[in-house]
């Protein structure tokens, strides 16, 4: 099946072939790594995935709860949802965005009480003194209020340290996802 949708699309003279397994459902942004018969068929046809990414769980009542008294925390609207910015001294020392349209419609699955961490960032001076687990702490008051149970955070393989920091603060890895697939085997027009 797979060969005859490939044979379609190089008779209609494709520059690329490309495969996108995002489905509307929290978490599942790729190719799970539950799915290795999915990530074989793909890699069998030709297909590279050039990025994958970790997804990660928390229980909103395991985040931090401490909240440093010499922040202040603002909230407005974000890229990717509710913006808590961290400011010290009337600086800027970090933001976190979370995204609640998880559970919005249009989604075949639903779940109830999910969240996305949309962005997360701490300046490179204030990290490691509270800041990051500030905003969390923020957020997961802001998510109480808002009756969302679980928060989901993405992270690229190589950003050790942001996995680190979401492990001390609650969070369980609980995929890894191959994304952006792109046949690799050059389309010629007209040959099948």
């Amino acid at each position: 099946m797979a060969d005859a949708a490939l044979t379609v699309m190089r008779s209609w003279s494709v520059q690329a072939v490309l495969a996108d397994f995002t489905l509307p459902a929290p978490g599942l942004t790729g190719v799970a790594e539950q799915w290795p018969h999915i990530g074989q068929l793909l890699d069998g046809l030709g297909f590279v995935s050039r990025r994958s990414e970790q997804v990660l769980l928390a229980d909103v009542s395991d985040l931090p709860a401490d909240v440093r008294e010499d922040l202040t925390i603002l909230r407005t609207l974000g890229e990717c949802g509710t913006r808590f910015t961290a400011l010290a001294d009337g600086r800027e020392a970090g933001y976190v965005e979370i995204d609640t349209t998880v559970n919005g419609a249009g989604r075949l699955s639903a779940p109830t009480g999910w969240a996305d961490v949309g962005n997360l960032h701490v300046t490179e001076s204030m990290r490691r003194q509270g800041v990051g687990s500030a905003l969390l702490a923020t957020a997961a008051q802001w998510l109480r209020l808002a009756r969302a149970d679980r928060l989901l955070a993405y992270t690229e393989l190589d950003e050790s340290d942001l996995v680190s920091f979401l492990k001390r603060s609650g969070f369980r890895i609980v995929t890894t996802n191959r994304r952006a697939w792109v046949q690799t085997t050059p389309v010629q027009p007209g040959v099948s």
